[in-house]
């Protein structure tokens, strides 16, 4: 999992269900510096307890976009495998502050 950079903001990141790490994957393999914040948890299926990591906020990643070439262009970022969409409200994409995301990590 790559740590995004530390800039002012990072962008929401809506993705198809149960495809974070795909997502993250191939984000990662295109340049973005993206975050999937994970949770640890124990699993009991069909057999013995098991530790397993699953994303924090079920859908959803961040991606860092102020320190890329990529200069807010959305259209690459969702014809990327396991993306849904940018997540906008209205005409203003989504923007958490990078201290929010440092924080977690």
């Amino acid at each position: 999992m790559a740590s995004p950079k530390p800039s002012a903001a990072l962008y929401l990141i809506h993705t198809k269900p149960k495809q974070e790490p795909v997502a993250l994957d191939h984000l990662s393999r295109h340049g973005y510096a993206c975050y999937l914040p994970r949770l640890q948890k124990e699993r009991m299926r069909f057999g013995p307890l098991k530790t397993v990591w699953e994303p924090l906020f079920a859908r959803y990643l961040f991606v860092d976009l102020d320190h890329t070439d990529h200069n807010l262009n959305w259209g690459p970022i969702q014809s990327i495998q396991g993306v849904t969409r940018l997540v906008r409200f209205g005409n203003q994409a989504a923007k958490i502050d990078a201290r929010w995301i440092q924080a977690f990590q």
